[in-house]
Order: C-alpha cells, then structure tokens, then sequence
C-alpha cells in the first residue's frame, strides 16, 4: 500500500470500514462472489473519499455551508444558472441543514486552519459522504428481500451490481453529501416500505427522505405518489393502502421542519421558475450536450451492462413485484432524464435511478446462475467495475475532468486526460 495514498489515520478507518461490511454480508448470509465484490467497492470508495488527491468539487461549499450552520444556525442556499444569453436567471435553491445539524456535533466550533487542506469540516464531510455511499447497497439488499423473500440471491447481486456501479464512486469524486444523504433516506424510506414496517417508522423516514435535498425530495415524492397510483388502480392497493397516512404524516412533518422557514424563498424560486418559458424561447428545446451526457453516462455513471440487464428483467413477472415499485421508479427517472434534455432543469436522475437498475440487474442475474450461468455473472459485472476502477485512479491521479458527466453544464471535454 502506498503510504502517501491515504493520511496516517485514515488506512486504519479504511479497513475498518472494509471488515465491517465483510461481517455484514457474512451475517446477511450473501453469496461470496456478491460479498466479495461488496467488500472490495466498500475499500476502494474508501481510498477515493479520503485521499488527499481526490478533491471533490462540492465540498468546499458544504464545508462553508457547516461552519455557517455551527455559526449562525443556519445555511447559504444554492443556485442554479437556467436560461440562456441574456435571459440566463439564477433560481435560487433552499437547502436543508439537516446533514449539517447531524455532523456539526462531531466537528470544532473554531477551525483555526481555515478551509485549508485537511480541515475538520471537509474530514468530517468526506468520512459523513463515504458512510452514506456504503449504506447504499446494504439498504438496497434489505429492499430486494422485501420484494423478493424467497430470492435472497437475487437482492445479494443487486447489492452487488450497485457496488460495482462507477455512479458511486463519482459521488465521492464530487462531493455530493447532501444528495447521498437524500439517497441513502429515499433508500430507507422504501426498505420501510418494502418489509411494511409500522407506522411511526414510515412518518419519520418519510420526513427525513423528503427534508433531506430539494432534489432529492422532488423525485421522491414524485415516485411515492407514481407508486401509489399504480397500486391503487392496478394492484388493489396491496403495497401501499397502510402507509397512506403516515406517508401525508411524513410529508406534512418534512415542510413544517425543513421548508415551511423558508416558504417566502421557496414561492420566489417558484416564480422565477415559472416565468422562464416566456423569457427563454429556447426553453423547451433539446439540448444536445445534456443528450450526449445522458448517453455517455450510461457507460460512466452506471458501467453499460447494468442497464442492458435490468432492461432484460423488466420484461418477468418478478420485476413487478411490490406493486410494480421497480417500473414506477425506473419510469420516474426517465421522465426527469427527458426533462434534462428538453429543459434547462436537471436533477441528478442518474443517482437516483441506480439502484433501481441495481435491482433489476440482481434479478437477472440471479436467474440466469440458476439456468446454469454463473460464470457470466462475473462477466456481467467486470465491465462496471473496471470503469469504476479507471475513474477512481484517473481522480486520483489528476486525470478526470468531473464536468464531462455533470449534465446542467453545456462543456463536455473528454472525461481522461492520463
């Protein structure tokens, strides 16, 4: 091991963190092929998020955005360029201060470095986005159970599948941690769901899920509300009929605690929004370098191999289990993906979408090593990874341009320069 790769207390966390998710999967009675590919994303995601030659694009932001929390109390909300030329507006954005208000107890009041180097705000925050991104497959394993009781197999490899995925990497090279705490609630919020869990358990992970990311919640909430319209005029009602309640408690309690502060900002980011359209003639246009992302993140984000298998898998009668949860969600994505073409507007649908391929990939998978094809299994996923291990050394390395899978932005250079 290269010493230099990592701080002196940091190899030490990482292979902590590493044998812990072995115990996990070993305790969660995983196949070792699955386990063995958990573990090892588990210690390179590792190496990535604490290395000092990884420099995340975004922490600097969260790491003012916590010490203005520990402060003042409260955080500087984004902004989001839309529009073109002369009519280009700058829609402001609420953010939530709840990963800071979980982090600030564990980081200085007074950080006489500054925001230099290694300060314990982006430690803190590095350390906060690399736990988040584990959780994630876990969380998916425990929703492919409830979907699929009597496919322990099938949820394994969707653990898997996701950890292969170089989406989860990328998240650490940009610094995303507030969107992967959005991610790993949404992902607890439907696991909740998906083992129907009591009440008080849906109105809290609803809440959080949804006062997590502006973002995160609005896909989200549109999810849940596609969901439950499938299972109502489809399914009878089966998935979801018990949460109906405490998931309008949860969303209830997620404005009164997160967005109802700032209701004034929110109704004025929802009119400059609205006002676009008319501004911008080029507003509902298609956007041919958000195209050109789109496609090329098929292959960086998710490793290409996943999305032709979960493809695959929609097609059987297990696909659709939960009231159809996979399809409403693989549909909500798309349709934020379109939005992302044709509108200046562009949520990350990708992160959002993977683990949603994620389980349907595991489900191809696992039926294919019952008809006698095991072996492909790892060639099915040798692809992801070794994507995922190239953008990890190029980040590294200084040789990965973030910006070429950012779609809002109109520059896409070429994502390697070794």
């Amino acid at each position: 091991m290269n010493p230099n790769l990592l701080g002196r207390g940091d190899w030490p966390l990482c292979l902590a963190l590493a044998a812990a998710m072995a115990v996990l999967a070993w305790r969660m009675r995983m196949p070792r092929g699955a386990a063995a590919l958990l573990v090892a994303a588990t210690l390179l995601r590792g190496i990535v998020a604490l290395s000092p030659f990884n420099r995340p694009i975004d922490l600097l932001y969260h790491a003012h955005n916590l010490m203005a929390f520990q402060a003042t109390g409260t955080v500087t909300h984004g902004t989001y360029a839309a529009g073109s030329g002369a009519d280009r507006a700058l829609v402001r954005i609420p953010y939530s201060a709840l990963l800071y208000t979980v982090l600030a107890p564990f980081v200085p009041d007074a950080v006489p470095r500054g925001l230099r180097g290694a300060s314990p705000p982006r430690i803190a925050l590095r350390r906060a986005t690399l736990l988040l991104e584990a959780m994630a497959p876990v969380l998916v394993f425990v929703i492919g159970l409830g979907l699929w009781p009597a496919s322990r197999s099938a949820a394994a490899w969707a653990a898997a599948v996701l950890a292969s995925m170089p989406e989860g990497t990328l998240v650490l090279v940009k610094g995303i941690a507030t969107n992967a705490l959005g991610n790993t609630l949404t992902l607890g919020l439907l696991a909740a769901l998906a083992w129907r869990k009591p009440w008080p358990v849906v109105v809290l992970a609803t809440a959080a899920a949804l006062g997590s990311h502006p973002g995160n919640a609005l896909a989200t909430a549109t999810l849940l509300f596609a969901w439950a319209l499938v299972d109502a005029r489809v399914h009878g009602g089966v998935a979801l009929r018990y949460a109906r309640l405490p998931l309008v408690a949860g969303a209830v309690l997620a404005w009164l605690a997160f967005y109802q502060p700032v209701v004034t900002f929110v109704v004025s980011s929802l009119g400059t929004v609205s006002q676009l359209p008319a501004q911008d003639a080029s507003f509902w246009s298609v956007r041919w370098v958000h195209l050109w992302k789109v496609g090329s993140n098929l292959l960086l984000k998710f490793g290409l191999v996943p999305v032709v298998l979960a493809l695959v898998a929609l097609r059987r009668r297990e696909a659709r289990a939960g009231s159809d949860l996979l399809p409403c969600w693989l549909a909500v994505a798309a349709g934020y993906g379109l939005v992302a073409v044709v509108t200046p507007f562009a949520l990350r649908f990708e992160y959002f979408a993977a683990p949603a391929l994620a389980l349907a990939a595991g489900l191809a998978i696992a039926r294919w090593s019952t008809d006698g094809g095991s072996r492909l299994r790892w060639l099915w996923l040798a692809v992801p990874t070794a994507v995922q291990l190239l953008i990890a050394y190029a980040a590294l390395t200084g040789g990965f341009q973030p910006i070429a899978v950012i779609i809002p932005s109109e520059r896409y250079p070429f994502p390697f320069s070794f």
